[in-house]
């Protein structure tokens, strides 16, 4: 197995040769830079740069992979392995590879460029094998196996055979087999890993939540979701469609030979020095495969309530919520109202040494340090009811549930907060009185919800007036730096309803959700909209924007 090897690892590379004096500052710029910005190959930059000749630069990468560099009359191609793994050979000229051997789940592979993770990891996946290297020059490769092509008997294959199974609708396992070869072909090449890293470093730049890539009749459209909006991004010709989407779901980890089912998967990149995750979603349409990438990026992510847009007077609120030793405290809103990132903000408030804290959420959005966190998994049987009972038997503080969607879950989050733990949930309702109306649909008790229920946050993000093009009340005008929208970035506007002893009296006594907001209100709760007219007033946002978004007329 490749143990030293990582995805970032070229730049350690740079930085081990610039500090064994090897090359200079300037030039270690010019490399990590090109190797950034072309997404050629570490050895063809190298070269190609003339920081290197390409025997010098064999050497390098040896001694800091710890691996033998092979002469020209060392090289052999194993075709036994290139048959069983490699049957289309075209991939091995693309990347200068040439497998040697292939014994005990074991192939023994000779390249160029050690620092091509997402081919070495796509072969690891696909074939279950360790992967052992030797290193040679480009040249030497390249060499190696046009002597192998040269040598090696022609193709019994029939095309014509081939091409009556396909036309006949009842595909081989071998025509299979060809298919997929394809697929990684296409997944591998050039252009089209080009095209998905200049995907993805755009979608980071621009600051977007997620990426949409959806194929038309004759182009592929990029999307992104740009401030809870979608702008439409870039267009690629229709034939880069599989070739994109196999190079996402190797990334991915997925399975490039399904394109029936829906399937879900992670991935990190780096972008720009940043390591990024991702969370991945493809699903078959009639013109082809959909995917919709959500980014998470940690670097991105503000964990502190004043950033994320509450005021003094509702950190307060807030915090004097999360001071309770039991009960249940609400997090309310639509899909992406911001409603997981208050919670982990509300989570990092937590010295998390002095506490037991566990989260069952779906998915695990953001790793939070000195935290447990588990994925719920409900086709093995991991599913929210499942994975709570198993938790409270872990002796948790704090439990923070990413959904409360079925009356189980919230049956067991109820039971937490009796017994004495602190349940941080979240739960998709209109206004945070609407929480109480919520629970009592799923079939909670007035009385456990009065004798547990702490608060409710609900809260919507709000666009905000873009700084280079904002004027006031008046028109807003609209520059390149907010996509000609005018608005650049998010606010929480928010109402937060404390569960006084009145509140609880009124809820135990089935009291609507009308006489709950009512007394909220006359008790110092800020309604929503006027928080937006707060906004509106200081200039930070517009009043079609806080009448889009919140009940302001």
């Amino acid at each position: 197995m490749l143990n030293r090897l990582e995805p970032a690892d070229f730049v350690s590379f740079v930085s081990h040769i610039l500090g064994e004096g090897l090359l200079s500052e300037e030039d270690a710029t010019r490399l990590q830079k090109a190797y950034r910005s072309t997404g050629q190959a570490s050895d063809v930059i190298a070269t190609q740069l003339g920081i290197f000749a390409d025997q010098q630069f064999a050497q390098h990468l040896a001694n800091y992979c710890e691996a033998e560099l092979l002469p020209r009359d060392k090289i052999t191609a194993d075709n036994d392995c290139i048959q069983q793994f490699f049957p289309d050979e075209g991939i091995l000229n693309n990347k200068a590879v040439i497998p040697a051997s292939f014994a005990d789940s074991t192939i023994k592979l000779v390249l160029a460029d050690p620092f091509d993770r997402e081919f070495l990891d796509a072969l690891i996946f696909q074939t279950n094998c360790h992967v052992e290297i030797s290193i040679a020059t480009r040249a030497d490769i390249l060499d190696a196996l046009q002597e192998y092509q040269s040598a090696k008997p022609a193709s019994t294959e029939n095309p014509d055979d081939i091409q009556a199974i396909h036309e006949s609708g009842h595909p081989s396992n071998e025509v299979s087999r060809l298919d997929l070869d394809r697929l990684n072909s296409l997944a591998m090449d050039a252009p089209t890993v080009k095209a998905v890293q200049e995907i993805i470093q755009s979608a980071v730049l621009s600051d977007a939540t997620d990426i949409h890539i959806e194929p038309e009749e004759h182009f592929l459209n990029i999307r992104l979701r740009i401030d809870g909006f979608l702008v439409q991004k870039q267009r690629f010709p229709i034939d880069m469609h599989s070739g994109i989407i196999s190079r996402i779901k190797i990334l991915s980890r997925l399975n490039i030979a399904e394109r029936r089912l829906p399937q879900d998967g992670r991935m990190r990149m780096t972008i720009r020095g940043i390591e990024v995750d991702f969370r991945v979603s493809i699903v078959p349409a009639m013109k082809g495969e959909m995917i919709v990438l959500r980014i998470l990026n940690r670097e991105r992510v503000k964990l502190n309530f004043r950033e994320l847009g509450f005021d003094s007077q509702d950190i307060a609120k807030f915090e004097k919520l999360l001071a309770n030793n039991h009960g249940i405290l609400l997090v309310t809103g639509p899909t992406n109202s911001g409603k997981s990132t208050s919670l982990y903000t509300a989570l990092s408030t937590f010295k998390a040494s002095d506490y037991k804290i566990i989260t069952v959420e779906d998915p695990v959005e953001l790793q939070l340090e000195g935290i447990n966190q588990i994925q719920v998994n409900a086709e093995i049987g991991l599913d929210f009811p499942n994975t709570l009972r198993s938790v409270l038997r872990q002796d948790p503080d704090i439990l923070m549930i990413g959904e409360i969607r079925d009356a189980e879950t919230a049956q067991i989050a109820i039971r937490a907060a009796i017994t004495g733990h602190l349940v941080l949930a979240t739960l998709h309702t209109n206004s945070a009185a609407g929480a109480v109306t919520r629970l009592r649909d799923i079939g909670i008790e007035d009385y456990l919800i009065a004798a547990t229920l702490r608060g409710v946050v609900s809260q919507r993000l709000l666009r905000t007036r873009c700084a280079n093009c904002a004027d006031g009340e008046t028109e807003m005008a609209k520059c390149s730096s907010c996509n000609n929208t005018g608005y650049y970035g998010r606010t929480v506007v928010r109402e937060i309803l404390v569960c006084d002893e009145a509140t609880s009296r009124i809820i135990g006594e089935g009291g609507s959700e009308d006489k709950i907001f009512s007394h909220s209100t006359r008790s110092g709760m800020r309604k929503m909209s006027d928080c937006a007219l707060e906004l509106i007033k200081t200039g930070r946002t517009s009043r079609e924007e806080a009448a889009r978004v919140t009940n302001l007329l």
